[in-house]
């Protein structure tokens, strides 16, 4: 399952709030094919949102891949 790194914790910046109207896009990070693309909802995403695609998806990311809100890398399969 992808794992986001776009919660808050104290003394960390939010990376998220810049993102949250991207596209949602996961490749797999053997060989860079795209396996899904969301687009944002409609008041953006959040953390929460983001874990509960990651679970919807995680039959489809087992073999491995990355999450980018647009261009930034916000998530892997990879700890």
């Amino acid at each position: 399952m992808i794992h986001f790194w776009t919660d808050i914790r104290p003394g960390e910046p939010d990376i998220l709030t810049p993102l949250k109207d991207a596209t949602l896009l996961i490749i797999t990070t053997l060989d860079g094919a795209s396996l899904h693309m969301s687009s944002p909802p409609e008041d953006g995403w959040t953390h929460d949102r983001l874990r509960a695609r990651a679970k919807s998806l995680a039959v489809l990311t087992s073999d491995g891949a990355n999450a980018y809100l647009g261009p930034t890398l916000v998530g892997s399969t990879e700890t």
